[in-house]
């Protein structure tokens, strides 16, 4: 398996950062930046984030979408693992479906400046155009609701962390439309986190298993990101896949894996407090407990992704 550096820098995340101040003014209550990001690392302020997630959209579940996007790329070694760099740098046509923030996208169009970047989410929560660069652009679309693009535009399409957002249906359509935007001989890539198997687990995670058995009420299976290579190969892909392991709260970037996780654990409580029948207190010092556990075993798992070039059209 092969993964990317990304060339970012402080320098360069402060500089994409900036360009979203003018949106950031205008968002209400968008609160003080001291308080909402104090515990973010440097420059990871995006107040944006997908209405497909399945978290509330507040300033909490910003705040933990960007600190993913972090943890993803020191896990990752970069944005990206399909082996595409010669042509980002020659210059292609990108897009990312479920941008949300649109953190990836600004990230990729400064890596590669020769390249044409669109980013598109099923809600409007990404920056608007007061400054964006001149290869980035961001559109509302939703691909289960079909994506607004001819057959064969695009070179490269990413897609990720739609785990709690599509059911099985969502998945097989969206992943269609993926394929269908894409040009013969171009490639997609998706990366998501498989949260039902958790190794070296400790010896309670009722818990844990209580936010899997919420999710599949909603007939939202989050085991079913292991067919993403299968959903591929049906489109006509020649298909690599694998996994990268996450640490769940013992060293870096698990520490930070962990609290990305814990806010969203935090952010589903009003939801799942019903159905365990218990109050948010108690929820939350059920969650504390659970991530203390799993940093005294040294918990981990699997974050599978899988790319593919596209061989023929269906």
């Amino acid at each position: 398996m092969t993964f990317l550096h990304s060339n970012y820098s402080d320098t360069t995340i402060t500089n994409i950062m900036s360009r979203r101040e003018c949106d950031r003014c205008s968002s209400p209550e968008s609160g003080s930046d001291d308080e909402q990001y104090r515990s973010l690392p440097v420059g990871f302020k995006s107040p944006y984030v997908s209405t497909r997630s399945a978290s509330p959209v507040d300033d909490e579940e910003i705040n933990r979408q960007d600190l993913q996007h972090h943890v993803f790329r020191l896990a990752c070694h970069g944005n990206f693992s399909a082996p595409i760099e010669d042509d980002l740098q020659s210059g292609i046509r990108v897009l990312e479906v479920g941008c949300g923030s649109g953190v990836w996208i600004l990230e990729m169009a400064h890596d590669y400046p020769h390249s044409e970047f669109i980013g598109v989410d099923a809600g409007e929560v990404y920056p608007a155009p007061c400054d964006l660069p001149s290869n980035v652009t961001f559109l509302k679309a939703d691909a289960v609701m079909g994506l607004p693009f001819v057959d064969g535009e695009f070179d490269f399409v990413y897609q990720r962390c739609m785990m709690s957002s599509y059911t099985k249906h969502d998945w097989d359509v969206a992943v269609k439309e993926l394929a269908r935007v894409t040009k013969v001989g171009g490639s997609v890539e998706m990366f998501e986190t498989e949260l039902t198997n958790i190794e070296r687990p400790p010896e309670d995670t009722r818990f844990w298993d209580s936010l899997y058995d919420n999710s599949k009420s909603k007939e939202i299976d989050p085991s079913y990101v292991r067919h993403m290579g299968d959903l591929l190969r049906s489109q006509n892909f020649e298909v690599e896949q694998d996994h990268i392991p996450l640490a769940l709260g013992w060293g870096r970037p698990g520490e930070l894996h962990a609290k990305a996780l814990y806010m969203a654990c935090i952010a589903f409580g009003p939801q799942v407090c019903d159905s365990l029948g218990i109050g948010m207190d108690e929820y939350v010092e059920r969650a504390q407990e659970q991530f203390t556990q799993f940093r005294m075993y040294r918990s981990w798992h699997k974050a599978p992704y899988a790319y593919g070039k596209k061989l023929r059209p269906m």
